[in-house]
């Protein structure tokens, strides 16, 4: 009886190591956005922090940019960073947000050159009034690369992705690992008592 109860407590502490883990687990947004004539899709992946978030919150991304007739993608190197400046841009467990009524040069800015192609830097900014261009408004900007300049005002909080949802079969399928490694472990354990005897 004893075992028994060891093994069920041993159990459910596995599964809530599990579920805290996964809380603590990196969030991937899609992105879906339409600028000016062009549009910005992809997603931006987070270490799961929720709340204000700055430049090393952002652990990878893979954006393609367009302009309507020219395309431009941009992920994790040596040559593409993502840069957040102030506090406007935020997460939650299911978004990802920038507030353009923030005061102050504020933005979150996606950059990188494609080396190979030659072509310049093409720059992604969700910004403040200002922050992204001298004289340009709030709102998010496509420009460089092949890109033509590209600019959708926006103004307040803008959701600009959404989390992807974790399959919710996973943290089931998790703790059935869990437990089955519990239960080999237990079985060679008994084994090995047996073989001792």
């Amino acid at each position: 009886m004893k075992t028994k109860l060891s093994v069920a407590l041993a159990a459910a502490g596995c599964a809530l190591a599990l579920s805290v883990g996964a809380a603590r687990a990196s969030v991937v947004y899609g992105v879906d956005l339409s600028v000016g004539a062009g549009s910005v899709t992809g997603t931006i992946t987070t270490d799961g922090t929720t709340g204000t978030l700055s430049s090393g919150n952002i652990t990878a991304w893979d954006l393609k940019l367009s302009d309507g007739s020219n395309t431009f993608v941009l992920q994790p190197s040596v040559t593409s960073t993502a840069l957040i400046f102030g506090n406007q841009t935020s997460a939650t467990a299911t978004g990802l947000f920038f507030n353009f009524g923030g005061t102050g040069l504020q933005s979150l800015i996606f950059e990188g050159s494609n080396v190979a192609s030659g072509q310049s830097d093409a720059i992604l900014c969700f910004g403040t009034t200002g922050s992204c261009f001298a004289g340009v408004g709030a709102g998010i900007t496509l420009t460089g690369g092949p890109l033509t300049n590209e600019f959708t005002a926006q103004s307040g909080l803008v959701e600009i992705g959404q989390a992807v949802p974790l399959p919710t079969a996973l943290p089931l399928f998790a703790t059935g690992l869990g437990g089955l490694g519990l239960l080999g472990w237990r079985r060679k354990r008994k084994a090995k008592a047996v073989w001792q005897s």
